[in-house]
């Protein structure tokens, strides 16, 4: 979410009577013949190997519910919640920090899944309310800035941050980062999960395009050049190695899975349209006024948006890198 003023304020949670979901196996999900060039999915599972101020989306129920869908996909993709090699570590019992955690729903899940880890989950908006009630004893939600974190150097064993791009201005990016790192004790890790931006957009270009004999046109390219009046970089999930490395991190692995877009397993395809779509929706306010476009243009040039997405096979990518803490 949005990083604006710096507040903390913990948020009691109650024992959990909620069970937490299971990721979709890929193995059973519908074959799909054939992948767009630069798809990246599961190994072994259709690689192709050679391939605040800021926040432009208001927070609201919607948005919670488009924040859960978004975790869902990523977790189907990944068959796990997380990446890093620190399962045995989370068995035995270690500190997390979720920074920027939304709805809370990864902290939740994976305090069910590592009930002998503690977890801590916080956001500059209490986007988390609906989730305190039911969270497991070992999780506890704060309301707290990520770029003026509430803790002690080296509090956490494994700081975790997703979904944060649009977040921080690109200036403030190394300033996140130093204080990400500067909570985590040394030797541990710090994974940062970002969705890049689509591919095989000619879906989405073809909905606000001038086949529909409209002046003007919407596309990835219009959607960059808004961010980057926010201040906001796209594409600094491309140069994750860059960052961390000139951050201090250690043994820096970075790679990348893709999530289809109103095609492929059924598990997903409709999910991640619609996901798109609530999106699309979210922006409408702040495209149109940028635009100069009426409401009722922004709604006829984005109607058959779900058929372009299975047409022209579009999918995002989720980035995803961690590095590990030098030892003192």
């Amino acid at each position: 979410m949005g990083q604006q003023h710096s507040r903390t304020i913990s948020f009691k949670k109650n024992p959990s009577t909620i069970s937490s979901g299971r990721a979709s196996s890929l193995a059973t999900s519908a074959a799909v013949e054939s992948f767009p060039e630069g798809f990246r999915w599961i190994e072994g599972r259709g690689i192709s190997d050679d391939a605040g101020p800021v926040y432009l989306i208001p927070n609201h129920s919607d948005d919670r519910a488009r924040l859960n869908s978004q975790h869902y996909q990523i977790r189907f993709v990944l068959q796990n919640n997380q990446m890093a090699p620190v399962r045995k570590e989370l068995r035995r019992g270690i500190k997390v920090l979720d920074a920027g955690c939304g709805t809370g729903i990864w902290s939740v899940e994976m305090a069910r899944d590592y009930p002998k880890s503690d977890f801590t989950a916080t956001d500059i908006n209490s986007v988390f309310d609906d989730t305190i009630v039911d969270a497991p004893t070992n999780v506890r939600f704060m309301l707290a800035n990520t770029l003026e974190l509430p803790f002690e150097d080296d509090t956490f064993d494994y700081v975790f941050q997703r979904l944060q791009l649009g977040s921080f201005r690109e200036k403030e990016w190394p300033q996140a980062l130093q204080q990400l790192i500067r909570v985590t004790k040394p030797g541990g890790r710090t994974p940062l999960f970002f969705s890049s931006s689509f591919n095989n957009t000619s879906a989405i270009i073809s909905i606000f395009n001038l086949k529909k004999k409209k002046k003007k046109c919407i596309n990835m390219h219009t959607v960059h050049n808004m961010l980057g009046l926010r201040g906001i970089y796209p594409k600094f999930a491309l140069t994750f190695n860059d960052a961390f490395e000139a951050a201090g991190l250690q043994n820096v692995q970075h790679d990348h899975r893709s999530i289809p877009v109103g095609w492929g397993p059924p598990e997903i395809a409709s999910i991640s349209a619609k996901n798109v779509m609530s999106i699309i929706e979210m922006l409408k306010p702040t495209i149109t006024l940028t635009l100069g476009l009426s409401s009722k243009e922004y709604d006829e040039m984005s109607a058959d948006c779900v058929d372009e997405f299975a047409k022209h096979k579009t999918y995002w990518n989720v980035q995803f890198a961690y590095g590990q803490k030098p030892l003192k």
